[in-house]
């Protein structure tokens, strides 16, 4: 009961006379407790919780060709057999959304590190062959395949090399770590119009990445795609109507599968 009382009057404190001044970080913080429900809804009857039209958005063409780069890289990791799985916003797209977060901007996987020659060796060439290119743990589309605009980053893919560590999936960095338990048996996803592999229970892990109340709160992170992040990251607002569906364009999307088996030959 304390904790109830101490959080509306934090949020009352901060949200009533200096609206401009709140801090995504306090915001999530208050959105990981039991009291989630009375709190959007005391967030939306001041008005303080509509952020989502304050952020920006990737345009349509990017969008395709991170379903596109999506779409090729789970073809030909099937082809060659390495397995991998979608992690971060890419998982929760898939979860949430059954495609792309409307305002996401970029896609991560992760692989057993043990894979990691193979995909060099094996993966990588295709991917250059299509059209992408590989460096520092990232596939990005190439200058020749995807026009970028002023300012604008290319779409990629961030790999995160994973290591069985005490039943869990350590990435070595600061993310969260995936139970082995909780990942295998992989299930495949519907992401937009392309299958991509995940985890089979993918609760845990995204309750311990955004906190239990990621069904129903949205949050920009970080932005991908420009050189410049916008102030609007992190600040967190409530999912409603078409927020839950997939970013769009679907497609069309090519099929590089009969390429992908040539090049492999």
């Amino acid at each position: 009961m304390k904790k109830i009382i101490l959080s509306f009057i934090i949020i009352i404190m901060v949200t009533i006379p200096y609206k401009k001044e709140i801090k995504g970080e306090l915001l999530y913080v208050l959105h990981n407790n039991e009291t989630i429900n009375t709190i959007i809804v005391f967030l939306k009857k001041h008005n303080i919780y509509d952020q989502y039209k304050h952020v920006q958005t990737i345009r349509e063409e990017y969008r395709l060709e991170l379903y596109q780069m999506m779409k090729d890289i789970h073809d030909i990791m099937e082809e060659v057999k390495i397995t991998y799985w979608i992690e971060g916003g890419t998982l929760l797209g898939a979860v949430r959304h059954k495609g792309i977060i409307p305002w996401d901007d970029d896609l991560d996987i992760q692989m057993y590190a043990t894979d990691h020659e193979k995909f060099l060796v094996q993966v990588v060439p295709v991917l250059k062959k299509l059209g992408y290119e590989y460096s520092a743990f990232k596939i990005t589309s190439s200058k020749t395949k995807f026009k970028t605009l002023k300012g604008e980053i290319p779409p990629s893919c961030d790999i995160f090399l994973a290591t069985e560590k005490k039943g869990k999936l350590d990435v070595g960095d600061d993310w969260k770590h995936i139970s082995v338990d909780d990942l295998f048996p992989l299930k495949l996803y519907d992401f937009g119009n392309v299958t991509v592999w995940g985890a089979h229970n993918p609760i845990p892990y995204l309750d311990d990445c955004y906190g239990k109340t990621w069904p129903n709160r949205g949050v920009k992170d970080l932005n991908h795609s420009k050189e410049e992040d916008p102030s609007t990251s992190k600040m967190p607002f409530v999912l409603d109507g078409d927020h839950f569906k997939p970013g769009y364009p679907l497609g069309p999307l090519k099929d590089n599968k009969p390429l992908i088996k040539e090049f492999l030959k």
